[in-house]
């Protein structure tokens, strides 16, 4: 699930054709980027809506430039790099000393952030 479900305003540096329809979004335009619905395209995910994190085993450069966990360029994130290390080691030492194993899936219940609400996890020390 993305931070949030809007994503950013963006201004365009140049045309951009939609490869859909052909149509022309003129240099100067302000586009919003769409975080859930980029992350939640069929064309580029199989079973979107899925819980598979074996599918960035063999990513297709396609699905790496859909997914913008901190939005990109000069508007990105500043703390990216210190949240990928603390993530990085908070991951090492969870995964290493606990087994987690879902009980119940939840339903995403918030239009802003799509985070699931009523999921039940089990959490035992790791053998």
């Amino acid at each position: 699930y993305p931070a949030t479900a809007m994503g950013s305003f963006r201004k365009l540096g140049k045309d951009i054709v939609l490869p859909w329809s052909k149509k022309i979004l003129p240099k100067g335009s302000w586009v919003l980027t769409q975080y859930y619905c980029m992350q939640r395209d069929p064309g580029v995910f199989e079973d979107p809506n899925t819980f598979m994190p074996d599918r960035w085993e063999n990513a297709t450069a396609e699905q790496t430039k859909s997914i913008m966990l901190f939005s990109v360029g000069r508007r990105g994130c500043q703390g990216q790099g210190l949240a990928n290390l603390e993530m990085n080691e908070l991951l090492y030492k969870l995964i290493s000393k606990y087994r987690f194993d879902v009980v119940e899936e939840g339903e995403p219940q918030s239009i802003v952030f799509f985070k699931p609400v009523g999921t039940l996890l089990s959490v035992s020390l790791a053998d």
